[in-house]
C-alpha cells in the first residue's frame, strides 16, 4: 500500500510553480480559480494567490510567505521551513515543518505531524 508521503510526493496539481528562488509570484485568477494548486522547491519567494482555489499542496518550501484566496479544500504542506502562510481553508494538513508561522482560519481539526516551533495566529 502507498503511504501518505509517497501519494503526496507524486501529486501533480492542475497548476504548478516549482524550482523557484528569491521570486515574486503574484498567481492570478485566471490561472488558479478553483484549481488544484502545487508549489514545489520554492526558496525566499513570495507567494500570492489571486482567488479561490481548490487545495494547495506545498512540498520543500523554505523561507517564503503565502497569502491565499480562500481553499475550498485542503492545504497540505511537507517539509516547509521557516515560512508564513495567511491562509483560510476547510483542512489543513501540516507534515514535517519547523519554524513556520500560520495566520489561518480553518474550519475543521488541523492534522499536524512531526512538526516543531509553528506559531498560529487568527487570520
Amino acid at each position: 500500500e502507498t503511504s501518505a508521503a509517497e501519494k503526496f510526493a507524486k501529486y501533480t496539481g492542475d497548476v504548478i510553480y516549482e524550482n523557484k528562488s528569491n521570486q515574486t509570484l503574484d498567481i492570478p485568477k485566471e490561472e488558479i480559480h478553483k484549481k488544484d494548486v502545487l508549489l514545489k522547491n520554492l526558496t525566499n519567494c513570495t507567494v500570492n494567490l489571486h482567488s479561490t482555489i481548490g487545495t494547495l499542496h506545498c512540498t520543500n518550501c523554505t523561507n517564503c510567505t503565502f497569502s491565499t484566496g480562500p481553499i475550498s479544500g485542503s492545504i497540505f504542506l511537507e517539509s516547509c521551513n521557516g515560512s508564513t502562510y495567511h491562509v483560510t481553508c476547510q483542512q489543513a494538513r501540516i507534515h514535517t515543518t519547523h519554524s513556520a508561522k500560520f495566520h489561518i482560519h480553518v474550519t475543521s481539526k488541523a492534522i499536524i505531524e512531526d512538526c516543531k516551533e509553528l506559531r498560529f495566529g487568527k487570520r
